[in-house]
């Protein structure tokens, strides 16, 4: 770790200081005091995912048969 460098947390931590080509961005880490995401977690946000991505195909293909091929 450089000089000035704040520590990155264990596991996922999105956001937090980022070293581009000619600058850093010294942002907090998002939502650093919640705990880890487990596997069950991620499973459950696969699975929300998956629902609304069939809930959208469905509505897509309602609003296809309601009016029509473009």
């Amino acid at each position: 770790m450089r000089a000035g460098e704040r520590e990155r947390p264990e596991g996922a931590a999105p956001a937090g200081p980022r070293t581009y080509a000619d600058r850093v961005a010294d942002e907090p880490w998002l939502n650093g005091t919640a705990p880890e995401p487990q596997a069950a977690d991620l499973a459950r946000g696969l699975a929300l995912y998956r629902r609304v991505m069939v809930m959208l195909a469905i509505l897509m293909a309602l609003i296809i048969l309601l009016n029509g091929l473009p």
